[in-house]
């Protein structure tokens, strides 16, 4: 986190909260605090301290007799309001609320703008491992509404195993932002927009519908979406943009980056024709229409000609002039039944292309594969495969990327292979 953009909104946020609820004041009771319109972070960690500091010091203690039914409802009723009159009159110093007040900022500060991190730190600081109801609990509590922590909601609750150790947490976070923030861009990033917004003017009581351009850029490098930063770069003479414009300004410019993209890396057919088709899981390359000469008695060759046998002659069987390409006759895809995609798949090259490319998602690998299976052109399939490829931020020439291509490839074109 950019640490001067975030301690300096952690202090101004925190000094308004603390203007607000301590004013002039050396001292304030607890009651006066509950009757305002306290944020819920804010709310939920001073009802805590004050149970806990009731439970410590004990100012309410009844001797138990024998002699007296302490389970007579007029007992029971009359202690639980004594108790609650105790906690109210809680008394809290100013300095007491100043560290409460910056506490609860910081933690709710760092929860909206790296909430993987934050929440990581939560669960696991003192524990290796939390249970599923306690995770549901505290995520219950935060009462945040954002894309990202309501599906990590979900994602807990269908989770396999009722104890949660940290590796596992950490993975599904990581795997939920990576998808929401591939595949849901502006709807996930707004409701992180929105999510901040209501939390200054819950400390401010305000109605803003603005978000400063650093914090804007503080949200956006926390979620390695630093390329989209020049979608604002136009408003850079403005301190504050509002939601609607940031939604506007945010999905032309992922749609321009994923049309630019795509004409980018959308590669010429004959590229695939040139380069190596490996069927067999193979990672050895073999060059069609190659034939390379050797001299079988190399015992009785000339220095020459065994200079010749180090470096052998390759003879391609045609003319430089046959190697020309016609991109009207290559485009021509061939009349033929196209072979199901299980078939042009074996199972060495599935597993690569799952595990590299689909980050072993074996449901989006399958979802990715039958939307190819209707595709009945090359043309159509290579877009699905670019912005495939776009989405899951993989390099267009990696290894499996070209893979992925030539396997697909063969199916449309299999007189190439």
């Amino acid at each position: 986190m950019d640490f001067t953009t975030g301690e300096k909104h952690k202090k101004e946020l925190a000094e308004i909260l603390e203007k607000r609820l301590v004013k002039e004041k050396n001292t304030v009771i607890y009651k006066e605090l509950i009757e305002d319109n306290l944020p819920s972070f804010f709310k939920n960690f001073i009802q805590n301290r004050v149970r806990k500091l009731f439970h410590t010091d004990e100012p309410l203690q009844i001797k138990y007799s024998n002699r007296y039914d302490f389970n007579y409802e007029r007992i029971k009723e009359l202690k639980a309001k004594l108790q609650e009159a105790f906690e109210e009159a809680t008394i809290f110093s100013k300095d007491d609320l100043k560290d409460i007040i910056e506490r609860t900022v910081s933690l709710q500060f760092d929860l909206l703008v790296n909430p993987q991190d934050t929440l990581l730190n939560i669960f696991y600081k003192n524990k290796s491992e939390r249970t599923q109801t306690e995770i549901l609990q505290i995520l219950g509590n935060l009462e945040d509404t954002r894309l990202y922590t309501q599906r990590l909601i979900d994602e807990i609750k269908d989770f396999d195993h009722f104890h949660i150790v940290k590796e596992d947490f950490n993975s599904i976070s990581k795997k939920i932002a990576e998808d929401i923030y591939e595949n849901e861009l502006t709807k996930s990033f707004i409701s992180d927009v929105e999510a901040y917004i209501d939390f200054q003017n819950v400390i401010a009581q305000s109605t803003e519908n603005e978000i400063g351009l650093d914090v804007l850029g503080l949200l956006l490098n926390e979620r390695d979406l630093e390329k989209y930063a020049d979608a604002f770069d136009q408003k850079s003479n403005k301190e504050k943009l509002g939601v609607n414009e940031i939604y506007s300004l945010l999905k032309d410019y992922s749609e321009k980056v994923s049309e630019n993209y795509i004409e980018h890396v959308e590669d010429e057919i004959e590229e695939f024709i040139v380069s190596s088709v490996q069927t067999n899981g193979s990672d050895d390359s073999e060059e069609e229409e190659v034939t390379v000469v050797e001299d079988e008695s190399e015992s009785a060759a000339t220095p020459e000609e065994k200079s010749e046998k180090h470096h052998p002659k390759i003879l391609f069987g045609k003319e430089p002039q046959d190697f020309i390409i016609d991109k009207s006759i290559i485009e021509h895809q061939p009349d033929v039944q196209l072979q199901p995609l299980d078939v042009i798949f074996d199972d060495k090259s599935k597993r690569l292309i799952e595990r590299k490319i689909f980050n072993r998602d074996s449901e989006a690998f399958e979802n990715f594969l039958n939307k190819l299976e209707a595709v009945d052109n090359w043309k159509e399939a290579k877009k699905i495969i670019d912005k495939e490829l776009m989405i899951r931020s993989i390099q267009p020439f990696s290894r499996e990327a070209l893979k992925l291509g030539d396997l697909l490839f063969i199916r449309y074109f299999p007189e190439k292979n």
